[in-house]
């Protein structure tokens, strides 16, 4: 890859860090760069399915972010031989990002919970793609790089598991809220947003509670001018806005993304239930106006790269 490119992009405030440049050695799959401009006008996918859900393991919803679904699943595909390997995040010592590669599904506990941090997760797709099929679960900018590269990627069956996303934070962020609350950031053992607000739970039983608005300095321009807050280019899309406490909303993109949620309810390893049409019409108010609000920022941030010279595709 250019690397004077990827530098002007992250002084920009434009690179997710995905990794996505680091894997292909190109900028051609930067998924702040290739944005298509029918995800401001339209940034619903075509939903095959909309539902409700909840683990039924008890051991995975003791780590849960939420209802568990995305844990469950992972192991489900590994535990049935469907995927060889998954491609997951978990956050290392001082909250550092890191990919890794499970094949075993009990692993895939130690990955569980949303880390709200960018993260280069797809660094690893070099060793990932030695497998002939595998699981991958990722934010909307993993999965705008992700459709860009699996098109030069034969004999490698990818299912994508994406998170609904409004926005991420810099890693910066939580070391300065530790000196402002007295914590230490290795004592961090969940994260979440409800109701406008950042919680952070430590090992201690203490929740640190910041409104959003206070957080606006750590939020990078990639975010500010990304369209998604339902994932396109994946099989199923997961997160917990309006489900109920200790729950997961879910839409199934793909035919395949919903065989695989019935199938793992007809298993009895989730619940499972039909979203009410409310919710889902809260959740796509909202990212209508997620895309509406990227959109000036996109505009801006086009004009950026134009001026150093960076290809818009």
């Amino acid at each position: 890859m250019n690397v004077e490119k990827r530098r002007i992009l992250t002084d920009l405030g434009l690179c997710s860090n995905c990794g996505a440049c680091i894997f292909t050695r190109d900028l051609s799959p930067c998924p702040q760069v290739n944005i298509d401009e029918k995800l401001y006008e339209n940034p619903i996918p075509n939903i095959d399915g909309s539902f409700i859900t909840r683990s039924r393991d008890t051991k995975i919803l003791e780590v849960a972010q939420d209802g568990g679904t995305v844990t469950t699943i992972v192991k489900f595909l590994l535990e049935h031989k469907i995927v060889d390997q998954a491609l997951l995040l978990k956050l290392g010592k001082n909250l550092t990002p890191v990919p890794v590669i499970v094949t075993r599904p009990d692993d895939a506990l130690t990955c569980a919970g949303s880390k709200y941090i960018y993260a280069p997760l797809l660094t690893k797709l070099g060793d990932l793609f030695k497998s002939k099929s595998v699981v991958i679960v990722g934010l909307p900018c993993h999965m705008r790089a992700l459709s860009i590269i699996e098109k030069g990627i034969k004999d490698v069956d990818i299912f994508k598991i994406g998170l609904l996303c409004s926005h991420n934070f810099k890693r910066e962020m939580y070391i300065e809220l530790s000196k402002k609350f007295n914590f230490n950031i290795d004592n961090i053992v969940k994260m979440g947003i409800k109701k406008n607000m950042f919680k952070i739970f430590l090992n201690d039983g203490k929740i640190i509670e910041v409104p959003l608005k206070d957080l606006e300095k750590y939020v990078l321009k990639c975010c500010k001018q990304c369209p998604e807050l339902i994932p396109n280019y994946v099989d199923i899309a997961v997160g917990s806005m309006f489900a109920p406490d200790k729950h997961n909303v879910v839409f199934t993109i793909s035919r395949r993304g919903r065989e695989i949620v019935e199938r793992c309810h007809s298993s009895g390893v989730i619940e499972l239930k039909d979203m009410d049409g409310s919710v889902r019409d809260k959740i796509f108010k909202i990212a209508r106006k997620k895309a509406d609000n990227a959109r000036k920022f996109r505009d801006e941030s086009v004009k950026l790269l134009r001026s150093n010279e960076i290809i818009i595709t």
